[in-house]
């Protein structure tokens, strides 16, 4: 009969992943060179012995006993499950690679492990033998490092009181002795106590709490975070930006982010290592399937990132994963809330950027609370929608409708004004200080709010810093109608406007907020127009209005004063009718469903964004293994120092003037193709070159003709090569895509057809290219199109005593032809749609096209045999 370590032997020669024991190896062989300098020897040349030499395979059939230990010895135990967190990046690439596959799990990698340690006690080396358990040889590599700065708190079930685990083991306290009214007139109520268990079986030992909140240290976090490298750079990038005082772009150019002042009355972010951070909080159900189960997460992004940059998963700090299976109440919230408040109040002091006590300072402040509506109100400590106060914005009171416990909401003319700052601090001292839950109850009616940690900090203003959720107050929960499901599946959506068509018929279940965006801004207008009664649709629209200008690249003061007339136009009208991506990437993360698997969570967020700063700390080590960096690149994708974001912080891009070429073309503001992209878009797919069609080739020559009267540009295919002037080549680099301020455009010719729909602005012409005059003169008109092809094209220009030659970028686009039916168009422009024939124009020099004048991706659904509707949708600008 085959042993064991035959069976195992067998199995691992049959695996399609051989690589990855060449990487534990090379992790053990890098670990023995940290441990011992002297009697080295290459683990590698080892096992391909133990695989080549028969005598020494032979002997594994019949080990001693001893030899077993590793095997016999395994305890699996109760441990916490693999962590399996996929590392792949979630953006979108234009070109092709190759997936990722899953990374080993804790549990084989110690049974690798357990094997390795066999064949190397039939090597007669002197090599130590690898740990037996993983959490070992992690801590010799310095793989700990992960988890500097975690703090695991016992949480009290019942009431969410936290406490520190050394002091309950001290005192032997075993019970939750938190009180909820200390000073309560009566001893009864001051003198009870929670008194819930805090231990399994009421024994007061490590390991053993019911319930744990898993804390990091933002302090620690932000110190490895400043250990990246360029982030000094990266949060500075803002500086340098290009700015316009009446368009805004980023939180960069709002009021709030220069009002903060530090202690002798400065700006606080004037200083280049002061920090602006968004809090986040929310919570998710963590399975799919199984009892009801809600734990929570606070986040913390650093706004001073390019946008980028900032919501990616290694610039996230994730502070604290919340325990469930309940969500704290209202209040209770507070207890989760204390340790970060204590720290955020240090880093407004100052803190060393390192342990080294002459290291710089860094500082940081909390800019703004970014929660939707029900956290929100717990974190800022506000009161909940049926309170006599429920705008945490403003000073309205609502009254309460006859007969009825609910609140009136009508009334949307009325002056509004901010809350008062000083009167909220005076109603969350007095909830704080009530010593009855009635004496609460009066506090919250009159000023609508509760005390919170945030008190503390007295450079944060509640009801100006906790932000108003517009991603899911504007598109949360709109419309149900499953019907409108066959018809959804024939509207063609760029990237970006994702949605599973199937959660359409089934009732919009498990929708996310991204899916309701789309659904609100793409979907909504062409779906409801014959369901919804025509004065109901009216008033959706103006819903819809107002989101395409809130979800634009960037808005202006005018702009927003008119959205904010649209959402109160919609809100009358209906009351006269009647950081989550991350909670997906926690989701991700494998456990066993026992308790505290919220620090198991906290675990593989942390590995998962400082993996790159562990990899490119420990590099010393493997320099000059060009193979073991490719290993190591699958575990860091971003082993190479991240560059600075160059949209913003570009000399020779102007974002202003890339946005104005598409978006306020009229005839004279020209842009011939040449001009900057944005550096982000670099480097371009190119792909090799080729000889362009040749009716597209004479269009090419008419275009540059057009925009350079100046220069003499002659044809191959007609003009003497010895004429004066100069030949316009005909071969081409090609493209299928093309990412522009984030924005990915793709063409005819990439494999997805997402994204290959486009509209622009032209002078107006008829469909045979001949302008169209209307009371004197020719305006502008948005064409829409679909992008055959993407082409670098390079031609010499002659400027003055100059020539060079210059690069120009095109889409070569095949536009629709207009729709002769007014009556069609004009309804649907009454929808905020428009409409184009299902068939293109005649080719003119027009389908040569600059990218810089892409105004923004467009959806197009059938309107008949032979029309499209078309829905505008706005473009991104990431910057």
């Amino acid at each position: 009969m085959s042993t064991r370590a035959e069976k195992f032997i067998h199995q691992t020669e049959n695996t399609e992943h051989r690589h990855k024991i060449d990487y534990t190896t090379s992790l053990y062989d890098v670990w023995i060179a940290d441990q011992s300098k002297e009697n080295m020897m290459d683990l590698d040349e080892n096992v391909n012995a133990a695989e080549t030499e028969p005598v020494m395979l032979g002997s594994m059939l019949d080990p001693d006993e001893g030899d077993m230990d590793d095997f016999d010895d395994y305890d699996f135990g109760d441990q916490e499950p693999p962590v399996i967190v996929d590392l792949s990046n979630n953006q979108e690439d234009t070109t092709e690679t190759d997936d990722n596959d899953d990374f080993m799990d804790e549990v084989a990698a110690e049974i690798l492990m357990a094997f390795i340690n066999i064949i190397l006690s039939y090597t007669n080396t002197s090599c130590p033998k690898l740990p037996k358990k993983l959490s070992i040889l992690r801590q010799h590599m310095g793989v700990d490092i992960f988890e500097e700065g975690l703090k695991r708190y016992v949480a009290c079930k019942k009431c969410h009181k936290i406490y520190t685990l050394d002091v309950l083991l001290a005192n032997e306290q075993t019970l939750c002795h938190h009180t909820e009214f200390p000073h309560h007139p009566s001893s009864a109520w001051s003198a009870k106590l929670c008194n819930e268990q805090l231990f399994k079986n009421g024994s007061c030992k490590k390991n053993q709490q019911l319930k744990e909140y898993p804390y990091h240290s933002v302090i620690k976090g932000l110190q490895l975070m400043f250990r990246h490298p360029n982030f000094y750079e990266q949060i500075n990038a803002w500086r340098f930006r290009q700015q316009n005082d009446s368009i805004y772009y980023n939180i960069y150019d709002g009021k709030m982010w220069n009002e903060i002042k530090d202690d002798v009355g400065e700006t606080f972010i004037n200083d280049e290592r002061s920090i602006q951070f968004a809090l986040n909080v929310d919570w998710f159900s963590p399975f799919e399937n199984g009892p009801s189960y809600s734990c929570g997460a606070i986040y913390l992004s650093i706004l001073n990132l390019p946008r980028s940059q900032r919501n990616l998963p290694s610039n996230i700090l994730l502070i604290g994963t919340l325990p469930g299976p309940k969500e704290p109440s209202n209040h209770q919230m507070n207890h989760y809330m204390e340790p970060l408040v204590t720290e955020l109040e240090k880093l407004y002091e100052g803190v060393s950027v390192s342990n080294d006590p002459n290291s710089p300072t860094m500082r940081a402040v909390l800019l703004s609370v970014n929660c939707d509506i029900p956290a929100a109100r717990k974190v800022g400590a506000f009161t909940g929608i049926q309170s006599f106060c429920a705008c945490y914005r403003c000073d309205r009171k609502f009254t309460q409708l006859p007969g009825s416990t609910l609140r009136n909401w009508g009334g949307f003319d009325f002056p509004w004004q901010d809350r008062d700052e000083a009167k909220n601090a005076e109603g969350a001292e007095k909830w704080k200080a009530a010593r009855t839950p009635q004496e609460r109850e009066r506090v919250e009616n009159e000023y609508g709010t509760r005390w919170s940690p945030l008190c503390h900090l007295k450079y944060f203003k509640r009801s100006r810093q906790v932000l108003l959720d517009p991603f899911h107050n504007l598109y949360l929960g709109t419309y149900h109608f499953a019907e409108m499901q066959r018809e959804a599946e024939l509207i063609e959506l760029p990237p970006g406007f994702e949605i599973s068509k199937s959660k359409i018929g089934g009732h919009f279940a498990f929708m996310k907020g991204a899916e309701w965006r789309t659904w609100v801004l793409a979907l909504s207008p062409i779906l409801l127009k014959n369901r919804l009664p025509p004065q109901h649709l009216k008033i959706w629209l103006k819903f819809v209005r107002a989101n395409k200008l809130l979800a634009g690249p960037s808005i202006t003061a005018n702009e927003i004063d008119r959205a904010h007339m649209l959402l109160k136009q919609f809100c009358a009208d209906v009351w006269n009718l009647n950081f989550e991506r991350y909670n997906g990437l926690l989701k991700s993360i494998n456990t066993n469903r026992k308790d505290s698997f919220e620090t198991t969570y906290m675990r593989g967020f942390l590995e998962l964004g400082f993996a790159d700063n562990f990899v490119a700390e420990k590099s010393r080590w493997f320099a000059g293994e060009p193979d073991f960096m490719k290993i190591l690149k699958r575990l860091a994708p971003q082993l190479s120092p991240p560059s600075i974001d160059p949209t913003i912080n570009a000399t020779k891009f102007d974002l202003n003037t890339f946005v104005n070429y598409a978006e306020k073309w009229n005839g004279r503001l020209e842009v011939s193709g040449w001009e900057q992209l944005p550096p982000s878009t670099y480097p371009l797919a190119l792909k090799p070159m080729v000889p362009i069609n040749g009716d597209h080739y004479n269009l090419l020559v008419a275009y540059y003709r057009h925009m350079y009267p100046d220069n003499i540009f002659k044809s191959y295919y007609y003009e003497d090569i010895n004429a004066p002037g100069e030949m316009v080549g005909d071969m081409i680099h090609k493209m299928t895509s093309i990412k522009i301020l984030g924005q990915l455009y793709r063409s005819d010719e990439a494999r997805s057809k997402k994204g290959i729909d486009i509209q622009a602005l032209f002078l107006e012409t008829d469909n045979n290219g001949n302008p169209v005059i209307r009371e004197g003169q020719q305006y502008t008109e948005m064409r829409y199109g679909r992008i055959a092809y993407f082409f670098v094209h390079r031609i010499r220009l002659h400027q003055g005593d100059n020539t060079d030659y210059f690069d120009h970028t095109f889409a070569f686009v095949n536009w629709y032809a207009k729709s002769s039916d007014i009556a069609s168009i004009a309804a649907q422009r009454s929808h905020g749609l428009m409409e184009c024939c299902n068939h293109f124009r005649r080719m003119t020099l027009e389908c040569i096209l600059p990218v810089h004048r892409i105004f923004s991706p467009i959806a197009v659904a059938p309107n008949g045999p032979d029309k499209l509707v078309v829905i505008p949708l706005p473009r991104k600008t990431t910057g």
